[in-house]
């Protein structure tokens, strides 16, 4: 259990150091990491499951999240214009 908990902390990092971040990019953050397959490489998600795991109910704020944690360099993410194909997503780091 202890390398589960070193790995989420290596993964948390970039989020905790930033003076910008707060909870809800680490709501944003696990909620990403819940989603993706546990592998490095791209996966799709649907934004309003995302929204309701990481409990942020504001369309603005998911956008503005997404936007921070691509900025902080620990997410990619390639918005879909089709809400039946979903949108890209790949959490740097995760291998």
């Amino acid at each position: 259990m202890s390398g589960f908990v070193e790995r989420l902390r290596e993964l948390l990092e970039p989020l905790v150091v930033d003076q910008q971040t707060g909870p809800v990019h680490i709501s944003v953050y696990l909620a990403l990491l819940q989603c993706s397959p546990g592998r490095e490489g791209w996966f799709t998600i649907e934004r309003a499951e995302v929204m309701r795991l990481a409990k942020v109910s504001g369309l603005g704020t998911y956008y503005r999240v997404m936007r921070d944690l691509v900025e902080l360099g620990v997410v990619e993410y390639r918005a879909s214009r089709n809400w039946k194909r979903g949108s890209r997503v790949r959490v740097c780091g995760v291998a």
